[in-house]
């Protein structure tokens, strides 16, 4: 082998070498930026009020309008619309696809789910309003999207949570989900 084919096969080798270095710097810097995104979101609703407007909406009945709304939860009304309108901003966020569906559907299924379910009336009351014709439509379109995905996964992985649907309940040690390019032996 002479030095000009050699040379040509270390520089491939560096190229190569190159390309899969980069893409694997992608790869973890797509991943940290998802973890970045999960905890800013989960301190978002962690927010006193919107865990109160959380609280108020759970409380109250299904099927009342805007103005039923408005006048049961009084001066939690504030905290309850505070949610309504961060919910509809995640559903911006994962329409774009700013945040993955799967991030939100794990972290605020339930928050977006009993929200819709508890306003739906009401805003669909809201939209009669002139001007108002798509108010929270992204939070509508969140909620439907999480149902639609979470039907589509066989029973037995409707729920990722271990104590959730059936599972036996009582104290149970729960053990992460092996990641296989995780080297780590935690037990």
């Amino acid at each position: 082998m002479d030095l000009a084919t050699a040379l040509n096969i270390a520089t491939t080798a560096a190229v190569v070498g190159g390309v899969i270095f980069g893409a694997w710097q992608i790869r973890i810097a797509t991943r940290a930026r998802e973890t970045q995104i999960s905890l800013q979101l989960v301190e978002m609703l962690q927010t006193r009020d919107l865990i109160q407007g959380l609280s108020a909406l759970a409380d109250l009945p299904e099927g009342l309008g805007w103005k039923e709304i408005q006048s049961q939860l009084g001066d939690r009304w504030i905290s309850a619309f505070s949610l309504i309108n961060a919910l509809d901003g995640l559903g911006i966020l994962v329409f774009r696809r700013e945040v993955s569906p799967r991030v939100a559907d794990d972290f605020f299924h339930h928050a977006v789910s009993e929200v819709w379910k508890k306003s739906r009336i009401a805003i669909l009351d809201r939209r009669q309003i002139p001007g108002r014709e798509t108010a929270f439509q992204f939070l509508e379109w969140l909620a439907e999207s999480q149902a639609a995905f979470r039907e589509r996964l066989p029973p037995r992985k409707r729920s990722a949570y271990p104590l959730a649907q059936g599972a036996p309940q009582g104290p149970r040690r729960l053990t992460p989900r092996a990641d296989p390019n995780s080297r780590s032996t935690i037990p």
